[in-house]
């Protein structure tokens, strides 16, 4: 009975420290997906600045040439 005992210990501490290993893997790939998805928004902004400028620009000709015309 005490060698059945001690091997559930074991098996319990052993599933514990499995846990615990797949948990800290979980967590750092956690936070590599909010570092990649922020650097992505980050990205994204720049790129819709990039393109709104222009447009923003190409908008006000317009709105002046209509305004004189």
């Amino acid at each position: 009975m005490k060698a059945h005992t001690a091997k559930l210990e074991a098996l319990q501490k052993q599933s514990e420290i499995q846990h615990d290993a797949v948990m800290t893997t979980l967590d750092a790939f956690r936070a590599e997906m909010r570092s990649e998805f922020a650097s992505l928004r980050a990205n994204n902004q720049v790129e819709v600045f990039r393109q709104v400028t222009p447009m923003s620009e190409r908008l006000a000709v317009v709105e002046a040439r209509t305004k004189q015309g």
